[in-house]
Parts: C-alpha cells; structure tokens; sequence
C-alpha cells in the first residue's frame, strides 16, 4: 500500500479526517464492488448476504466503527447487518490479539435475518488474523463468507511480511485486476 493509501486508512477513523480521505476509501471499495461484485459476491436471490465488518478489538470505541458509517452504507441498502461483538481481551499488546481466534467474537444468528453468507469489510490487513477469525466465526454458524480488504499494510522489518515483500514487488494499484481471482476479466 503506498503512502497516501497508508495515511488514509489509519486516520479515517480519527474526528479530525477530512472528507478526502474517506472520499478515497470509498472509491477503493467503490471499483471493487462495480468491476467485480460477480467474483466478490455474486447475486442469488436463493442465496442472500449480509454485510458486517471486522469491529475494533482494542475496546476502546463507544460509537459506530467509521467502515459502518461511511462504507458499510454504500453495500448494505436493505440488506441485513450481522456486526460481530469482540469478547476477547482488551489492552496490552496488540500483536498478543493477531491470532486466529473465532471464540473471540459473538454473532447474533438473528441479525442474519436467514442470510445464508456474509460479506465482510476490513480496512487494513496486517496479519489477517482478526478477517478471519470473524469469518471462522461464521462460518461455524454454517454461513458463508467472502472478506473484501481496503489495504494491507505490510512492514519489511516483520518476519511473516518481510519474504512476502521480497517475492511480491510493490506494483501500481490496477483496479481492473480481479481481487478475488488475480486476472482481468474481459467484458
């Protein structure tokens, strides 16, 4: 992710971000849903889907996440919200909660409203672990899942990016370059 992509989804969420930024966000989730919602999650009318994101774990969040407010609308319209509730622990390190634990989170089968899959919103991947531990959750429940990421935000001084980095070059961001299958689709 570069520099711009980087600022704007770590100050999103601050009182203080401009509406540039979140306008930028937008976008990104934006042209992935209209050049490849049929990969991301294709309409069935026997299949319905939620929405929901992956919450703050840090506990220290009273009001509405701000990827509820400015871009869960964008995909939910009457569509039901499945927003999972974070039970495990709160403060310390924060790498300490990077590990794939779906007994962490609680999900209200009735928010579902017997949607069979959910759509799940994260802003940044760092590990992946907190994506998919809420999709693990509900996926025990028997729900299918698909997670649509804005950003990864990758350091090369970690040891589980540091290899990634080097096999994956940094590249210009290519909207048209499918998410789910790393192609282009021809229309």
């Amino acid at each position: 992710m570069g520099a711009q992509g980087y600022q704007d989804l770590t100050q999103y969420k601050d009182p203080m971000a401009t509406a540039e930024q979140t306008d930028r966000l937008r976008v990104l989730l934006w042209l992935a849903l209209t050049k490849h919602a049929d990969c991301i999650i294709p309409a069935r009318r026997e299949r319905p889907f939620a929405v929901t994101h992956v919450p703050s774990t840090s506990g220290l969040r009273s009001e509405m996440h701000p990827l509820e407010v400015h871009l869960l609308s964008m995909i939910a319209g009457a569509r039901p919200r499945a927003t999972p509730l974070y039970v495990g622990p709160v403060g310390g390190d924060r790498n300490a909660r990077r590990v794939l634990r779906p007994d962490h989170w609680q999900i209200d089968p009735q928010s579902l409203e017997g949607a069979q899959r959910v759509l799940i919103l994260d802003d940044t991947w760092v590990t992946g672990s907190h994506a998919q531990s809420v999709a693990a959750a509900f996926e025990s429940m028997g729900v299918a899942t698909r997670i649509v990421v804005l950003g990864r935000a990758l350091d090369r001084t970690r040891s589980d990016h540091g290899g990634y980095l080097t096999t994956h070059p940094a590249a210009p961001f290519d909207s048209d370059l499918c998410p789910v299958h790393g192609v282009r689709h021809h229309r």
